[in-house]
């Protein structure tokens, strides 16, 4: 799950033909960021979600990152010649979690999306990602526990991966 920090600022300040204009620009910058095979879509609002296929767990803190730096690193061009910096927050997690059958892919979003909004309140302009940890025990057993995801990391349910710094 992708969102575009502080959006309503962009359409508030600089209208919404500017905010659409964003939005056009972060689905590129988003897209140029992952492989032909991967798929993203707008989720609604300013929320995007990319289906990455086949990338292990290890490889989405690269993804995450890359989609990150992708929308913040330039300055996005705007009508009559002004720039405007934007940052987006990323939450993600794999599928299947753990066991297929122990969370439904609607289960794995939701779970990103919690993730998402630990990133906005980590300050945003970073990414969350949560990883089932084995030795919780059958996930069966844990899948009401993943609605407070900082509980579930104390608890050693998950681990939380977040941005250095």
């Amino acid at each position: 799950m992708v969102d575009i920090d502080h959006f309503k600022r962009v359409n508030d300040q600089w209208g919404h033909d500017v905010g659409d204009q964003v939005l056009v620009e972060v689905a590129s910058r988003i897209r140029d960021s992952l492989r032909l095979s991967d798929t993203v879509v707008r989720w609604g609002g300013e929320e995007f979600l990319a289906l990455l296929r086949r990338t292990e767990a290890d490889g989405l803190v690269n993804v995450a990152e890359r989609i990150r730096a992708a929308v913040a690193d330039e300055a996005f061009e705007i009508a009559g010649g002004a720039s405007l910096r934007v940052t987006c927050s990323v939450g993600f997690c794999r599928y299947p979690l753990a066991h297929e059958e122990d969370f439904s892919w609607t289960d794995v979003v939701t779970i990103a999306d919690r993730a998402l909004y630990l990133a906005k309140r980590d300050g945003r302009d970073t990414w969350v990602g949560v990883d089932y940890r084995v030795e919780a025990g059958p996930p069966s057993e844990h899948t009401d526990d993943l609605t407070d995801l900082d509980d579930a990391a104390r608890r050693a349910i998950i681990d939380l991966q977040r941005r250095p710094g």
